[in-house]
C-alpha cells in the first residue's frame, strides 16, 4: 500500500507536456464536425492563456482519434500519456444519455485539453472547463481553470493571450452546433 502511494505521489509530479512550447494536435479519423470542435476548443485555450496548441505536428504532439474502447469506460473522452500522447473520443452516438444531455463534443474537446497541457483532477465549480463548462455569451475560463492550469504549470509565460475575457460561443447557422470562443475587452 505505502508503495502504491508513493507511485501515485510520484506521477503527480509529472508533467505530461511542456505548456509554453506548441503541442500538435494530430487528427486521426475524427469527422470534420469534431475536428472544428478541437480546433475551436485549442483556439480558446490559446487565447486564455497563451498557449500554443496547433494542428498538425509539433515536438510534442497529441494523436486525436476515436475510440471505442473509452466508451466502455463510460467516458467521452480521456487523455493517455505517452510518445505520442493520445486523446481518445468515444464517438458520440456511444456517449451514455446522461452525457449527451449535458455535453457537447466542444465542452469535451476543451476539457480533455487542460489535461494536455497538465491538468490533473476537476475543480468543485461546475461552470469551469475541467468540469463541465458554462454556456454561450458567458467566460470559458473560470478562476477554478486558472489556477489549475498556473498550479500545473507553475513557470508557464504564454505569447498573444488575450487581454480580456474569452467568452464561449457556438458558430452561427449553418455550423451552430460547433463551438467558438472570443476575446473581449
Amino acid at each position: 500500500m505505502r508503495g502504491e502511494l508513493l507511485v501515485a505521489l510520484a506521477c503527480c509530479a509529472c508533467r505530461m507536456s511542456e505548456a509554453d512550447e506548441p503541442i500538435g494536435l494530430v487528427v486521426n479519423d475524427l469527422s470534420a464536425f469534431d475536428a472544428a470542435n478541437l480546433e475551436e476548443a485549442a483556439r480558446c485555450w490559446n487565447l486564455e492563456f497563451g498557449t500554443q496548441l496547433v494542428m498538425g505536428a509539433a515536438d510534442q504532439q497529441v494523436e486525436v482519434f476515436y475510440d471505442e474502447f473509452t466508451c466502455t469506460h463510460g467516458a467521452a473522452a480521456q487523455v493517455q500519456n505517452g510518445w505520442p500522447m493520445r486523446l481518445a473520443v468515444c464517438p458520440q452516438q456511444y456517449w451514455p444519455e446522461d452525457l449527451t444531455a449535458t455535453q457537447t463534443p466542444f465542452r469535451v474537446l476543451s476539457h480533455e485539453l487542460g489535461h494536455v497541457l497538465n491538468i490533473l483532477g476537476h475543480p468543485a465549480d461546475p461552470l469551469a472547463t475541467m468540469m463541465g463548462g458554462g454556456t454561450s455569451g458567458y467566460e470559458m475560463f473560470r478562476p477554478a481553470d486558472r489556477e489549475m492550469f498556473f498550479g500545473a504549470n507553475p513557470d508557464f509565460v504564454g505569447v498573444d493571450a488575450c487581454a480580456g475575457r474569452v467568452i464561449r460561443w457556438m458558430r452561427p447557422p449553418p455550423e451552430d452546433d460547433i463551438g467558438h470562443c472570443n476575446c473581449e475587452p
